[in-house]
Parts: structure tokens; C-alpha cells; sequence
């Protein structure tokens, strides 16, 4: 999307290389907090945060 690496997505996004990796594949277990992160270090952050909102408040 943006020619980055995994690398650099990780470091603008605040995880690890392993983690945008996971992500990548759809593994299971990656919290909406760090998928939350890195839609924001991809400018895409207004996206997901309605859909996790939600989420959460169903869960309460």
C-alpha cells in the first residue's frame, strides 16, 4: 500500500515484525489494540475504531 516493509510498519505502529506478520496471515489471537495501531500508522485508524467500539460495548 505504502511500499513499506513489515519492519517499518511495525516500528510506525509501536509492535514488532512478527506481529504485522501475523496479522498479515489472519492469525487468530492479535488484539484489536494492536490492529488498532497499526490502522493508524496506516492513516486508516477512523475505520476500525467504530467497529471496535462497538464490539466492546456489547461485551459490557
Amino acid at each position: 500500500m505504502l511500499g513499506w516493509s513489515q519492519r517499518q510498519l511495525a516500528e510506525a505502529a509501536g509492535t514488532n515484525q512478527a506481529r504485522i506478520s501475523q496479522i498479515e496471515a489472519g492469525h487468530e489471537g492479535v488484539k484489536m489494540g494492536t490492529i488498532d495501531k497499526v490502522f493508524k500508522a496506516l492513516g486508516l485508524g477512523k475505520l476500525i475504531r467504530p467497529m471496535w467500539k462497538m464490539r466492546r460495548q456489547k461485551k459490557h
